[in-house]
């Protein structure tokens, strides 16, 4: 099979929008792991820190900092921000800007912070103050300058629809809704500025309809729609990117920033990854192979085809516990070696080194993708192609109206079983035949490095 892609260097450039954002990962892991120089090649923009508790003991989650309720919620001594200064410390030295969501991580065996707070009012308190720990120096804090706040994670997950082992939230959706409502307009009135948003959705959309007739009824501050999607075909996600966009317009809240914050391949059925230990292990081995690998460096390409402003990958952390089932989502296997997903976000990174979008595949259901970007001095040009497909297609890559009197050079790196985004072809592109040919076979990403310098003549 032959595929040809047109490459016009005239046309007009938007900008490659960076979703690259992810959940967890950058610093030391309870000083075991040191994954931090592997996101020096990464252009990460958001670090989302759901489920960073696993990880970085003791941080982020509100039982964490505040561990006895009974206290004063506006006395310094009351908290313990160690850990989590540390955490964000090592996101904020990377560069990386941070996604705080308010609430709790995942819990096994059986989650113990999933009930609705006694006191919403004194738990809106402390949520209050750890935004000003971090964005205005209480308490010996800092200036991060942190915008936005998330309130809670997948609260239509509860006992009625789904195993205990996926809650995180035991209460009513009432309930959610004052937390919310007293939250957000609290967090809003110390400052304007900041962005609060939720609810961090999963699936329930009758939940979600609720949740927006409750923000648009009340009047509650609502900067941005969280959202959640795990899917086995790269077409599904950007699908329903389009759901959710049109979901908001139809309630009256188009203005409202979309976040996919928790997304990743997931080629399996919830259920039996919660019971069956053997039935997990295999599917979370797809998710970190070039199967797995594929798939997200698509939806990095169709995410440019959406209004989605916020994405992210679940997750840039080290897998744990074998035994765990939700352990095996992230970018670095249990020694801390990157897996095939992390070499995905290094091409991305380096998509987003050439920002002027000039060429970008429509999306469909033929499982192929790609992506042109130019460099803003127009001397470089990086193009990302994505076969998530077992046959093998000879992809043509035609490039029209190169600039005259340049020599065009091209490097060729594969990302596929046995090659981890190594260089494969390098040379000289020869404008009479105005083609390069590229063979993928099976599950894999390609990253094409061009390069303009004056002809020699």
């Amino acid at each position: 099979m032959k595929k040809t892609i047109k490459i016009d260097f005239r046309k007009k450039q938007k900008t490659i929008k960076n979703v690259s954002g992810i959940n967890i990962g950058a610093p030391t892991e309870t000083g075991r792991f040191d994954l931090s120089p592997y996101f020096d090649d990464l252009n990460i923009n958001y670090v989302r820190l759901h489920d960073a508790a696993v990880y970085y003991n003791n941080t982020v989650d509100i039982h964490n900092i505040f561990p006895d309720f009974d206290r004063d919620p506006d006395s310094p001594v009351n908290y313990d921000f160690k850990n989590t200064d540390l955490y964000l410390k090592a996101i904020k030295e990377r560069g990386f800007d941070i996604v705080y969501r308010l609430g709790a991580s995942v819990e096994m065996p059986r989650p113990t912070h999933i009930k609705p707070p006694t006191d919403i009012e004194k738990w809106a308190r402390v949520c209050l103050n750890i935004v000003r720990h971090y964005n205005d120096g209480w308490a010996n804090g800092f200036h991060y300058g942190i915008k936005y706040w998330e309130i809670w994670n997948e609260p239509d997950l509860n006992p009625k629809n789904t195993d205990d082992l996926m809650n995180f939230w035991s209460g009513s959706a009432q309930q959610y809704f004052e937390l919310y409502n007293i939250t957000a307009a609290l967090l809003k009135n110390h400052d304007p500025l900041l962005k609060i948003g939720g609810p961090g959705l999963a699936l329930d959309m009758e939940f979600a309809g609720n949740f927006l007739k409750n923000c648009r009824e009340k009047r509650v501050p609502l900067d941005f729609f969280s959202w959640h999607s795990y899917q086995s075909e790269p077409y599904q996600l950007f699908h329903r990117t389009g759901e959710i966009e049109r979901f908001l317009k139809k309630n009256g809240f188009s203005h409202v920033e979309s976040h996919v914050n928790e997304w990743n391949y997931f080629p399996g059925e919830w259920l039996p990854m919660i019971s069956d230990i053997g039935y997990a292990k295999k599917i979370m081995a797809r998710m970190g192979s070039m199967e797995g690998a594929a798939f997200v460096a698509m939806a990095l390409i169709y995410l440019q085809n959406t209004t989605v402003d916020v994405s992210n990958f679940y997750s840039g952390a080290r897998d744990g516990d074998p035994e765990i089932w939700w352990q095996g989502f992230g970018m670095f296997d249990d020694t801390g070696k990157p897996k095939k997903n992390y070499h995905v976000f290094k091409a991305f990174s380096a998509m987003l080194d050439t920002p002027g979008l000039i060429g970008l595949s429509r999306p469909d259901r033929q499982n192929f993708a790609w992506m042109a970007g130019l460099s803003p001095d127009q001397s470089r040009v990086n193009i990302l192609l994505s076969h998530f497909r077992q046959d093998s297609v000879c992809y043509t890559l035609s490039l029209r109206n190169l600039p005259r009197d340049v020599e065009l050079t091209f490097e060729v790196y594969l990302l596929d079983d046995t090659h981890d985004l190594a260089t494969i072809r390098s040379g000289v592109y020869d404008p009479k035949k105005t083609i390069l040919e590229i063979e993928l076979n099976g599950y894999s990403v390609c990253l094409v490095k061009c390069g303009m310098r004056d002809r020699i003549l």
